[in-house]
């Protein structure tokens, strides 16, 4: 966002021309927009204004340009915008646009002490000037900038707490929730403007505004309890639970119906695991082998499947868990990440070996344990002489062993349609 430098667009018009086509269009004349800055959370902080173009203003493309007249600059409506970086939101959707109206601006906010919140004045000379002098002045200052800026950052739980009173009151302009718009304003520049605010100054204010501490979420941020109730007229609810899912489940099929001839099997990936299974008519401990390692990939597989559903269940309890849940939890082992799952399993993925009796009857699935899992007297000669070796005989493919790619094989075949593969 930036002013009109030339004062020639009147109050309430913008200016905006694109370097590059945007949707066919290289300018925007003649149209209404809205325009907001993020956080949005006054009614007032998103503004309809109409864009013309200025040949004047040609040369400043990629950027909304504000009008400089009237007697409030329409930067400082936006969420108390101005012109060091911010960035705009627009729309011109017609359907969105024409019915929209402007809400009232509010008067100036209130005082920051109306919210029991406190200023940090100190100033570099304060901390330099300090009696009695002494030399200790850089630690002074880097204590005080550390101690300010490690303090909780309240503003995402604010924020929440914002969106579940507007949602509770099906309104953005219920009294409390103004004044907790007001307050996210003011929070957006804590650092910047010294604020302290914390816990308690938090349920100071939810005390003196006569607020629960802690509000239910609405249905379309509860993954595991949220109930779209469409009496309710909740409009986040019904794009979630309906616009959004409706375009998701058209795409999904239309994403199906083209590619419904495309499956998840592939002939080369499981080329190895048939090849073995040939050789095995007449090779009793290869038969032995694949009949071993199939038992243990399953195995890993039900492993899989158990870890994976934990942690689903686990990221679906969110953090509203019961007293009960909670104690639960803290009782049972913490849980994996996926990362962590995934490699636990390839790790005992790779550990499997061929069968010890399969091993003692065939001098193939002997080769193929010695070149996988190498002796450390063997491993000198192992790493000089498996790139030359013959895939057949039990050799390396780009370094890694036969048995390591034939178990690879063999779980593709098995489980290719699922995401353990």
């Amino acid at each position: 966002m930036i002013a009109d430098p030339l004062a020639i667009l009147e109050e309430g018009e913008v200016h905006i021309c694109f370097s590059t086509p945007f949707d066919r269009e290289l300018m925007l004349h003649d149209v209404d927009l809205l325009v907001a800055r993020l956080p949005a959370v006054l009614p007032s902080d998103v503004q309809k204004v109409r864009a013309v173009f200025k040949p004047a203003l040609k040369a400043y493309r990629d950027v909304i340009v504000f009008p400089s007249k009237g007697p409030q600059c329409l930067a400082s409506l936006l969420s108390g915008g101005d012109y060091d970086g911010d960035r705009a939101w627009i729309c011109w959707e017609p359907s969105i646009v024409d019915p929209f109206r402007n809400a009232p601006v509010p008067s100036s906010p209130p005082r920051l002490s109306s919210y029991g919140i406190e200023i940090d004045t100190t100033t570099v000379s304060d901390l330099f000037l300090r009696k009695p002098p002494d030399d200790s002045y850089i630690d002074r200052f880097l204590y005080h900038g550390f101690s300010f800026n490690l303090q909780s950052d309240l503003l995402g739980i604010c924020t929440s707490y914002f969106e579940s009173l507007c949602y509770s009151h099906n309104s953005i302009s219920h009294p409390s929730a103004i004044r907790i718009a007001h307050l996210l304003g003011q929070l957006v520049d804590r650092a910047k403007a010294g604020i302290i605010f914390n816990e308690k100054t938090w349920d100071t204010f939810l005390r003196a505004e006569g607020l629960p501490r802690k509000l239910a979420k609405p249905a379309y941020k509860d993954k595991e309890r949220g109930v779209y109730d469409k009496r309710k007229g909740h409009l986040i609810d019904r794009l979630v639970f309906e616009t959004a899912k409706g375009i998701r489940q058209r795409v999904l099929h239309d994403f199906s119906k083209r590619f419904q001839d495309v499956g998840t099997y592939d002939a080369d990936l499981v080329a190895l695991y048939k090849n073995e299974v040939v050789e095995a008519k007449t090779d009793a401990g290869i038969v032995l082998a694949l009949k071993d390692v199939k038992e243990k990939i399953e195995k890993l597989k039900g492993l899989w499947s158990t870890l994976c559903s934990s942690r689903v269940s686990s990221e679906e309890d969110g953090d509203d868990l019961s007293p009960i849940k909670k104690g639960r939890r803290k009782s049972a082992s913490p849980t994996l990440s996926f990362q962590a799952v995934a490699e636990q399993t390839r790790d005992q993925f790779l550990a499997i070996r061929p069968n010890e009796e399969a091993m003692a009857i065939s001098a193939l699935v002997a080769r193929w344990a010695r070149d996988a899992f190498p002796t450390a007297s063997a491993a000198t000669s192992f790493s000089s002489t498996t790139s030359s070796a013959n895939n057949t005989g039990g050799a390396t493919v780009a370094g890694t062993p036969h048995w390591t790619l034939l178990k690879a094989s063999y779980a593709f075949s098995l489980y290719h349609t699922t995401n353990f593969a």
